[in-house]
């Protein structure tokens, strides 16, 4: 290489002082390192170089050595630039690649496969948006890794840490948002991933006690503050001395908090949906298993991903599959020691956008729990605030944590505490098999930071401490007292920045917060209005015998046989021919994915029982050897009815109905032009018989037609349209909504029902399903 020349020593005298320097080839200046003849070249941008000299020294550069690292930091986000384009940090994704380009300030033109990073709660591992983190939010402690340029000779951790906390200072002048490392370990194993490999995980949220003010607690909220003395989570609430209404409240908060987590139950060899997860868990045990002997034999990593890919554990599942399908005896069946399970629950309700039947809302949150009151001097130099401010830090420990749902379970403590809603309403938001969305009330993310992850697994393999804290057991890792001095000093920092943000909307003359009252005012009284008219709608809906019996929004429904019956002209032809293609026994099974977004019943001995959404779920999953329903249907109920496909589908394939069903593909497509002639002519159309829908989005997008048309039809009372909770009357009344991104969904219904979809999807740009009728 023309760019430096390493004097050796077998080819120089024998000096120890100049035995590993090395020269600039353009400048004949002599280096005491690599690392200064490269600080050198990047400070006089390599002048005194020509232009192919310095594509070797880029060539050198981009091949240097690079040590996978684990690096230990905190950040707090810009909480006053959100909507700012010269925001540095919204998040954690912009703390990291900010940090990234730190840790490459040296390394000139770095290729991308020098900056690849995983880091603790980041979603680009598991390709999944809704795991994308809160906006707005910060971090105590989060691990990243990459694999960067090792230390200098000459330099060690702690100067190194600090040369980068300093360069990380200097990138953030003039903004509010802080980058802090606390330490640095280098990784032996490279298959070891910072997401992936996270166990589980520790999400923290700083609240001001003035959001769990209420009225009839005290005559003010300064005397309802000074109930609650400060305490961290080393010394616990028990060495407290609380007032008695304090310490009642805080029992009464406890308890609340526990019945939002999820829980070990007994085991009940009877409840098919806890033997299924049973069964789950015991082929994923297996897949782990398979790994070990794998990495024994061979000396190979194979992930996850790869081993359930395998025809090995391909076949356990399908084995499984078909053992439940054919209501055989089950041979993985737990066997009778098992005596706990631990009930997962379904947190559709505290997310925007995952529903029910989808797989990534079935989490743990393992606790939820008070883990600090800390009390914070106000400033004396601001109006109305020269008293101490006290807040409640909670602690959320789960597996994996969706986006918004943190912020959502806090914001539905608050409205249990506040008394502003049942406390049944715990029961209706975690009921799976009800039909209806019941979105719990976002508070603001102010307050949402990320607090530990844990990797204790790979602890173990590579001995050493991962996480912040104590531990004599080894002696790498940041289990060394500095780190942890480091860490809870920023804890002080970014709980005082946080408390900050809360009070720059101000405080009001009676001591309330300004963004308690905005919240309080805005979100949470238009949602109690609204949950607790769900909740009486919920109330019904249980008492009722069995699902799918006659439970309407409106008391004062005309019964069925009072129903007009008549129908509007336009509808006759089309009416006539599904009603038709009813009575033929030719209608098309629904496919058991579509089956999941359906209200069911099935059929045992005679009698309706409600169908498992879990047991659903994992049928309508690797589907590879035989098609069949993810449900047991009774006549009239979701699939058996079911939902079918006319049309066009992308790529030219045609669906099996329009040569079914041919009048009746026709006369609905000419219905669309006749309900709306100044619509786009869409390319499918969706056929649905008596079936509910449970709250979902449709797959795919839309193409050239950014909305979906639907109408109902048929003699049936109930059965509305919800769209994002409004509640929409269908029957021949024809609507337009996004069915993409807006959240829809069915209420219960008597009698017979149709329904026709209008829609283009993605790949079926410019067709038009009329054309298919034309000669």
């Amino acid at each position: 290489m023309a760019t430096v020349n390493v004097i050796r020593s077998n080819d120089t005298p024998k000096d120890d002082s100049i035995k590993n320097k090395v020269t600039c080839k353009g400048c004949g200046k002599v280096f005491p390192s690599r690392n200064a003849i490269f600080t050198h070249l990047k400070k006089t941008k390599a002048i005194c170089f020509n232009p192919e000299d310095y594509k070797h020294y880029v060539k050198h550069v981009q091949s240097r050595q690079r040590v996978k690292s684990a690096l230990l930091y905190g950040y707090t986000p810009s909480y006053d630039k959100l909507n700012s384009k010269n925001l540095l940090i919204g998040h954690g994704d912009d703390a990291a690649s900010l940090l990234m380009d730190v840790l490459f300030r040296d390394v000139i033109h770095p290729i991308n496969t020098d900056r690849k990073f995983n880091r603790s709660f980041g979603n680009d591992s598991r390709s999944a948006d809704i795991t994308r983190q809160d906006n707005g939010s910060g971090a105590l402690s989060e691990l990243i890794c990459t694999k960067i340029p090792p230390l200098n000779r000459d330099e060690t951790l702690e100067e190194w840490i600090e040369a980068t906390n300093q360069q990380l200072k200097q990138r953030l002048q003039g903004d509010n948002a802080q980058i802090r490392i606390f330490g640095r370990v280098d990784m032996e194993h490279a298959k070891f991933n910072a997401e992936v490999d996270n166990a589980h995980c520790r999400m923290e949220y700083l609240l001001p006690v003035d959001f769990l003010y209420p009225n009839e607690f005290a005559t003010s909220r300064s005397k309802f503050k000074d109930n609650f003395p400060p305490f961290s989570s080393s010394q616990g609430d028990q060495t407290m001395k609380h007032q008695k209404n304090a310490l009642t409240y805080l029992t009464k908060q406890k308890r609340t908090m526990q019945r939002l987590t999820t829980s070990i139950v007994n085991f009940d060899p009877a409840d098919k949906a806890a033997v299924q997860e049973k069964e789950f868990h015991s082929i994923k045990q297996k897949r782990n298993k398979q790994q070990s002997r794998m990495k024994q034999n061979e000396g190979m990593h194979f992930s996850k991903r790869q081993i359930t890919d395998t025809k090995e554990a391909k076949s356990i599942e399908l084995k499984v599959e078909k053992e439940n399908n054919d209501n055989k005896p089950n041979k993985t069946v737990p066997d009778s020691k098992t005596k706990r399970l631990l009930r997962r629950r379904r947190f559709h309700n505290f997310t925007p956008r995952l529903m029910a039947h989808e797989y990534m809302v079935f989490r743990r949150l393992d606790r939820f729990y008070h883990r600090a009151t800390i009390v914070l001097k106000g400033d004396t130099s601001c109006s109305n605030d020269d008293t101490n401010d006290t807040f409640f830090c909670f602690g959320l420990t789960g597996d994996l944590f969706l986006n918004g749902q943190v912020c959502r379970v806090v914001g539905l403590l608050v409205a249990l505490m506040r008394g502003v809603v049942d406390e049944d309403f715990v029961d209706c938001i975690f009921d799976e098999d009800y039909p209806d969305l019941v979105p719990a009330p976002p508070i603001p993310p102010l307050g949402l930071y990320m607090g530990e992850a844990s990797y204790v697994n790979w602890e173990g393999k590579s001995k050493m401490v991962l996480s912040p804290r104590p531990k004599k057991n080894w002696k790498q890792g940041f289990n060394d007292e500095n780190v942890i001095k480091q860490v809870q000093k920023w804890e002080e920092d970014l709980h005082s920045s946080m408390a900050k943000v809360w009070k720059e909307q101000g405080i009001d003359d009676d001591g309330r917060l300004t963004a308690e009252r905005v919240w309080t005012e805005e979100v949470l009284e238009p949602w109690a209005i609204k949950a607790r008219e769900q909740l009486q709608h919920y109330r019904q809906w249980k008492s009722e015998s069995h699902i799918g019996a006659s439970v309407t929004r409106t008391l004062t429904s005309p019964y069925l046989d009072s129903l007009d019956t008549r129908v509007p002209d336009m509808y006759q032809a089309v009416l006539h021919y599904l009603r038709k293609a009813d009575a033929s026994g030719m209608w098309p099974s629904t496919t058991s994915k579509r089956q999941l977004v359906m209200v069911s019943n099935n059929v045992e001995n005679g009698e309706k029982t409600s169908a498992s959404l879990v047991l659903a779920q994992m049928k309508a999953r690797c589907n590879d050897e035989e098609r069949y329903s993810a449900y047991g249907f009774c006549q009239g109920q979701g699939g058996a009815s079911g939902s079918f496909s006319v049309g066009d589908f992308p790529g030219g394939q045609k669906p099996k109905g329009n040569e079914l069903f041919p009048e009746l593909t026709k006369a609905a497509f000419e219905l669309e032009l006749a309900l709306m002639p100044n619509r786009e002519p869409s390319s499918t159309i969706a056929i649905n018989r008596n079936a509910q829908f449970r709250p979902h989005t449709d797959s795919g997008a839309g193409a050239g037609q950014s909305l979906s048309l639907i109408v109902g039809l048929g003699n049936y009372i109930g059965g509305d349209l919800v769209v994002e909770g409004v509640q929409k009357d269908i029957r021949y009344k024809a609507i337009e909504f996004n069915g993409w991104t807006q959240r829809h969904w069915t209420i219960p219904f008597q009698g017979e029902r149709f329904s026709l979809v209008w829609f283009t999807p993605k790949g079926c740009e410019g067709v038009r399903g009329i054309d298919l009728f034309k000669h």
